[in-house]
């Protein structure tokens, strides 16, 4: 006996689901751009209203960002924006060093790294470098963000990729909470170290390429978790 596919889903799931999805963007958004601020507590209304939605879809989209630790959801089903403590980010630093420098490395095996496009992010971030107080920090952070995502997606490791996915966006959010281009040196010495990293990679010197990308995570770490 086969089990009814419309009881197993229900009526409207995939809508639902779609809308929650949405919803879920919308939201993560506005947490990684600094609109909605570390500690905030969010209500199911406020959303529901503002993006003409049930609070059920709200509630979906709430888990969604609570399974990329971007909120958190509390014993008395209160959700708020994630507060990262030092020790988090030096955990979350640790654990992206080891996902990027295995892709870096599988990448240059397997010569898949798109120098390119990894180029492409690192002029595009000295450009804006050059703008001094002007910077767009926001789009200064997303050349950055989008340089270790070519990395990690040039492995083609499944695994490795969804992990990122989910750090990505903690990462965006560590990023504009803790750190903004004038007040840290991190937007300063990025250009030059991924300049670095690539310059080993064209050489075709695995090992210290991974050693570069790894100091170069390292660093940060030690500025953004101090």
């Amino acid at each position: 006996m086969q089990n009814d596919i419309s009881q197993i889903f229900g009526e409207n799931s995939l809508a639902k689901k779609s809308i929650s999805v949405r919803a879920a963007d919308l939201i993560r958004q506005k947490i990684v751009c600094g609109e909605l601020l570390p500690g905030q507590h969010l209500k199911e209304n406020d959303f529901a209203d503002a993006l003409g939605i049930s609070k059920a879809c709200v509630r979906e989209a709430f888990l969604i960002l609570s399974g990329e630790g971007l909120v958190v959801r509390e014993a008395n089903k209160a959700t708020r924006v994630v507060e990262y403590s030092q020790k988090d980010i030096r955990d979350f630093y640790d654990y992206r060093c080891n996902i990027e420098t295995m892709c870096l490395r599988v990448s240059m095996e397997e010569g898949t790294l798109p120098m390119d496009q990894l180029n492409a992010q690192v002029e595009r971030m000295q450009a804006l470098a050059e703008r001094g107080e002007t910077i767009d920090v926001q789009a200064y952070i997303n050349a950055d963000l989008a340089f270790h995502d070519l990395i990690v997606r040039a492995s083609d490791n499944r695994w490795a990729i969804r992990e990122w996915d989910i750090l990505r966006s903690v990462m965006h959010l560590i990023y504009w909470v803790r750190t903004t281009y004038e007040t840290n040196p991190i937007g300063r010495q990025n250009p030059v170290l991924h300049s670095q990293i690539l310059r080993l990679a064209a050489e075709g010197d695995r090992d210290a390429a991974v050693r570069a990308l790894a100091a170069h995570i390292e660093n940060n770490k030690a500025i953004i978790g101090k």
